[in-house]
């Protein structure tokens, strides 16, 4: 069993071998045939190009060798019969190469990204059939190809086959770059190369100007120092300088964001953003000049000294080539301002209250600037001005007087407050008016006021007493009615009423009861008393027994109360 699989493995690696003879067998065969047919291409070569030459004879000889027959030229195969002391010098001529290059007249100047074709005609001058190759030094941008004036849509890289004197009419086919200015010279060689001696070579510069559009834009602002607020108008020239018209041609329009457009779609523009405007589809012809007007409207919390500048781009859609252009610079113009607004308008004052009136004043301009502070009131009483910084109407340690504040950013805000001390004498019902003046540092004439009304307001309490007067006899009842009538606008406190009673008299009854009988005075205490409130007081009293004939009696009653704050009247 063993020697059987033997036998097989062994007749299969033979197979094996003899298939990869064969296959070896073919491919030499197949090489040594490829051999064959180059060298017979190459020997009729040579018998072609070099006819009636020593080499065109060992050609043919080598033809013959393989099969081929070949005539021998006439001048090979005769063998001329000399004299026995003959000699013959036998010369041959060579091949050389030799031919004219030239550049047929053309305008010099092209629209730039159009197809363009220059003429030219290569003639044959050499002894010889020849051909040439095409070369250019433009760069790759210009799609430079050479192609036959006789079939101008294929590309060619060298001529065909040329007898002497034969010649060659081509197309240089190139297409100047888009990018390419107006009036742009342009100087690039091409070159025609013998291919039978490579060191026969002849350059022509190619010269050329471009055409295009040449667009500019001039752009110019009526005001170079706007105000916050104001409006201003830009005026846009548009101008095609180029020797071509411009086509399909959009404009755009960036401006700061200080600025806002308005009415800007009379003039056709679009808006594309917060800071573009577009106008699309122009044309504009060679020579031709357009003018367009946008307006725009300074913001109000432009701040001052920020530039202002409009950038202009024209894009040539159809060359797709962009031009950017700057407007002249604009500023925004300082502007000073200030508004002081009082918290209230008017307060309720107790006299003798000690008071903090608050403003907020508002740096209304566009420059970081202070402020001078200036204070009054009608009785020119002595104030204390503090910056309120923490805005609790309560004057701090860590808040000193001030006669300024600032600086202040435009439309900051600072609270200032007057501290001021109100006199106790003031009447019921009377008014003061508290006022804070600033002034620009940098415009002093530049400046603002606010007022604060203080209302005075206290209790003012009336005693009335009605009783009937005249004469007693000892023992004998009499009454008499006392009337607190508060006729203030502000509410009593601590209200008392003290009687004096002589010795003489005897106190009977009140109504109310007193709150308190001492060392012959009677005291009636009331907690408060409001505005406009009344309080009555009925007494009775006799004329105690013993009182002698003529004795004069007063009963003496005074009235005594406070204000909220403690002031006693």
């Amino acid at each position: 069993m063993d020697a059987e699989a033997a036998r097989m493995a062994a007749a299969k690696a033979e197979e094996t071998r003899l298939a990869r003879q064969r296959a070896a067998d073919e491919q030499l065969k197949a090489s040594r045939l490829a051999l064959r047919e180059k060298a017979i291409e190459q020997y009729k070569s040579i018998i072609e190009n070099y006819p009636g030459s020593s080499a065109a004879t060992t050609a043919a000889a080598k033809l013959r060798d393989l099969g081929l027959a070949v005539a021998l030229p006439p001048t090979v195969a005769a063998v001329e019969t000399l004299p026995e002391n003959a000699q013959v010098l036998r010369l041959e001529v060579a091949q050389f190469a030799g031919f004219e290059f030239n550049l047929l007249a053309r305008p010099e100047a092209f629209n730039v990204a159009s197809p363009s074709s220059l003429p030219f005609e290569i003639i044959n001058r050499g002894n010889g059939t020849d051909s040439f190759d095409l070369e250019s030094a433009f760069p790759a941008d210009f799609q430079v190809s050479f192609a036959s004036a006789a079939a101008p849509d294929r590309a060619v890289t060298q001529t065909p086959a040329l007898a002497p004197g034969e010649s060659f009419k081509g197309l240089v086919k190139l297409t100047i770059p888009a990018a390419s200015i107006d009036g742009l010279r342009i100087t690039h060689p091409v070159k025609a190369v013998s291919r039978l001696m490579a060191e026969a070579s002849q350059s022509r510069e190619v010269r050329l100007i471009a055409a295009a559009p040449l667009l500019r834009a001039v752009l110019k602002s009526d005001k170079t120092q706007p105000l916050p607020g104001e409006k201003l108008v830009y005026r846009v020239a548009l101008l095609n300088v180029g020797s071509t018209a411009a086509q399909d041609v959009s404009f755009r329009l960036n401006f700061p964001p200080q600025l806002e457009p308005f009415d800007f779609a009379a003039s056709g523009f679009r808006s594309e953003s917060k800071s573009t405007l577009v106008l699309d589809g122009l044309q504009i012809k060679s020579g031709e000049s357009r003018e367009l007007i946008v307006p725009f409207q300074l913001k109000d919390d432009s701040l001052a000294g920020q530039e202002l500048a409009v950038r202009a781009e024209l894009l040539n859609r159809q060359l797709n080539t962009t031009a950017a252009f700057m407007s002249n610079m604009a500023s925004v113009q300082a502007q000073r301002g200030i508004t002081v607004r009082p918290v209230s308008e008017k307060l309720l004052t107790i006299p003798g209250q000690a008071m903090t009136v608050p403003f907020v004043v508002t740096n209304t301009g566009n420059v970081r600037e202070r402020f001078k502070i200036t204070s009054s009131t009608q009785a020119g009483r002595d104030m204390i001005v503090f910056h309120d910084s923490n805005r609790d109407g309560i004057r701090q340690a860590s808040e000193p007087e001030i006669s300024e504040i600032g600086p202040l950013a435009p439309k900051e805000e600072a609270s200032v407050a007057v501290e001021i001390k109100t006199p106790k004498t003031a009447p019921d019902g009377s008014e003061e008016s508290v006022q804070l003046s600033f002034s620009s540092e940098g415009e002093p004439a530049r400046s603002a006021s606010g007022a604060t009304r203080l209302m005075y307001s206290r209790p003012v309490l009336q005693l009335a007493m009605s009783g009937r007067d005249g004469r007693l006899k000892p023992g004998e009842v009499g009454s008499f009615d006392l009337a607190i009538t508060n006729k203030g606008s502000n509410l009593a406190r601590v209200v008392e009423l003290v009687s004096a009673w002589p010795e003489q008299l005897e106190l009977v009854a009140g109504d109310p009861a007193s709150s308190a009988v001492s060392n012959g005075n009677v005291t009636w205490r009331f907690k408060e008393l409001g505005a406009g409130e009344k309080r009555s007081i009925k007494v009775s009293y006799r004329v105690k027994p013993g009182t002698g004939v003529g004795t004069s009696i007063q009963v003496k009653n005074i009235l005594t109360y406070e204000d909220q704050i403690g002031n006693r009247y």
